[in-house]
């Protein structure tokens, strides 16, 4: 009976050994003792993560290290190696087969990145009525961005389609492709082609072009925050006959933020596009128009985790024209429930 106790405590403290084994280690010069995560040695400065947040500790103050995992250690002097597991033993460490160095003479650690990111998911939202109301809708949306060393590469895609006693009331499309290239940790040069379809707008193709500059501000576990502008053109292309097509140069606003919650169980998510003509002329088939054109299209919601990678989102969406087709309103928005599934 006795060994069956040992046992059966010795399963259920298991994953608690093996994560406590498993944490790298730091020890400065007062004492002090921290178990977590090293994230990066950058001037100077060791940025290591608690578990319970992240603390900036001095260089110098450092007197012992443990990492047990992977990291790219770069010595004074001596180069940069990626090495399995690094640990000091007074004072010194070893890197490598045959390197070893006092522990000051490290300058820089990092995690290394993987070349390859990918991430994104699918979802859909049905309604059907029958009885006294017959009302049939689907909204069906993608995403997906990777992401290779400098670059990042997006596509998103949304269909709404909905019918009231058998009547069509909404039927409209939507197509984005980005590119990203960062030229620092941070600031990237952005293209990018947003394609909309809308049969009750009369819209039978417009597409919006940009290039500019932007600034990813945080992407991490708490938060993802970028921010751009530059030039656009924007060419609208209308079912009606009589209705002309319109072409502008805009400057260009865009914004993509997401803040997270509860280890992402939560997500709220907020993106828009902005384009703002350059002149109070958009040019006609037949002619010119003295009217300063403006294009705006919000993405915002919340998200839910499931678990398993399924969601639950609840998203609104807004589209506004300045000069609409003739007999259309400025604005169309966009509410709906959909479940899904992100990786």
């Amino acid at each position: 009976m006795r060994i069956q106790v040992v046992l059966c405590a010795a399963v259920l403290l298991a994953p608690l050994w093996n994560k406590s084994a498993s944490a790298d280690e730091v020890g400065l010069a007062n004492g002090d003792r921290y178990s977590g995560t090293v994230l990066t040695l950058s001037s100077g400065t060791l940025a290591f993560d608690t578990g319970h947040g992240r603390v900036d500790l001095p260089w110098p103050n450092v007197t012992a290290l443990t990492v047990e995992a992977p990291i790219v250690v770069t010595v004074d002097g001596g180069g940069r190696q990626t090495v399995s597991r690094l640990e000091t033993i007074d004072g010194w460490v070893t890197i490598g087969d045959s390197m070893t160095v006092p522990l000051a003479a490290v300058v820089s650690l990092a995690r290394p990145q993987n070349p390859f990111k990918v991430s994104g998911g699918a979802s859909a939202g049905i309604l059907a009525t029958g009885g006294n109301t017959a009302v049939n809708s689907v909204r069906v949306d993608a995403d997906l961005v990777a992401r290779v060393w400098e670059n990042r590469y997006t596509a998103r895609s949304t269909v709404n389609r909905s019918k009231d006693r058998g009547v069509e009331t909404a039927r409209d499309a939507s197509a984005e492709i980005r590119y990203d290239r960062f030229l620092t940790r941070t600031v990237f040069a952005n293209a990018s082609a947003l394609f909309t379809s809308d049969v009750f707008r009369d819209l039978d193709l417009r597409t919006n072009l940009g290039i500019g500059l932007g600034k990813q501000f945080a992407d991490n576990a708490r938060a993802k925050l970028s921010l751009e502008g530059g030039f656009g053109y924007v060419s609208e292309h209308y079912a009606a006959l009589l209705e002309p097509d319109r072409s502008y140069s805009a400057l260009r606003e865009a914004s993509s933020l997401e803040v997270y919650f509860g280890a992402k169980r939560i997500t709220l998510f907020h993106r828009n596009d902005a384009f703002l003509s350059l002149s109070e002329n958009t040019q006609t088939q037949f002619g010119t128009t003295a009217l300063r054109n403006t294009n705006v299209q919000t993405h915002n919601g919340v998200r839910l985790g499931l678990g398993l990678g399924l969601v639950m989102t609840l998203q609104y969406d807004l589209d506004y024209v300045r000069s609409p087709a003739a007999g259309r309103k400025a604005t169309d928005r966009r509410s709906g429930l959909t479940f899904g599934y992100r990786f």
